[in-house]
């Protein structure tokens, strides 16, 4: 009976300790990216620092932050609202007509089986719904589609548009996104067969299209 009752006071500072610091994320109490010093908050709680880890492992599994080897846990940014996905989206786009306008003004020649080849295997997995491996060839999809422009900084800002919308969604945007999957295949084909057979203002449509599509169906 003892140890029930320090299990359940164990449990109860392990709750308290959660929520002191989930309250701290929201409000912006402790920022994104900043540290969680485990001594520091159980010395602010007045407990031990056995339920403060129980509590950031607990934060880590709800996406709150992430614990990293050598360094404790690290507050994550945001989830990715309705808002912020609308806003990343419409970022993708103009990358995609930019990408699309270089090729064009550059006579950039265009590998169409091997972006043929990953859309295939975005296939594959979509139809075991397995939309973890979908998404990670989905970006390298994008990341070398984007390579395209030459440009590295953009690349590497595309890849971690796309890391963050997989990964810091709400289950709300991430149906969304799900939802999605089945056409997102031939729309990416239709893109690049009108960029091969040199139909540039076809893909930029094509790329619109796409793009509306995926903003009406987060608004609805």
């Amino acid at each position: 009976m003892l140890a029930n009752i320090g299990e359940k006071k164990y449990k109860n500072l392990e709750e308290h300790a959660y929520m002191y610091l989930q309250n701290k994320i929201k409000l912006k109490e402790i920022l994104p990216f900043e540290r969680i010093i485990e001594l520091t908050i159980a010395e602010e709680l007045n407990m031990s620092r056995t339920p403060v880890r129980r509590a950031i492992q607990k934060l880590e599994q709800n996406n709150f932050v992430t614990i990293e080897s050598n360094k404790g846990a690290v507050v994550n940014p945001p989830f990715i609202d309705r808002e912020k996905y609308i806003q990343r989206v419409e970022f993708i786009e103009l990358i995609f007509i930019h990408v699309i306008n270089h090729v064009e003004a550059k006579s950039i020649p265009l590998d169409i089986q091997h972006f043929s080849n990953k859309l295939v295997l975005m296939n594959d997995y979509l139809e075991k719904k397995d939309y973890h491996y979908f998404f990670a060839i989905e970006r390298t999809f994008i990341v070398e589609f984007v390579a395209l422009a030459q440009n590295d900084y953009m690349t590497e800002l595309v890849s971690q548009t796309h890391i963050d919308l997989v990964s810091r969604c709400n289950e709300d945007i991430k149906g969304v996104m799900e939802r999605n999957t089945a056409q997102m295949i031939p729309r990416l084909m239709e893109v690049m067969r009108s960029m091969d057979n040199q139909h540039f203002m076809q893909a930029r449509k094509q790329v619109r299209t796409t793009i509306n599509h995926l903003l009406l169906s987060a608004i609805r």
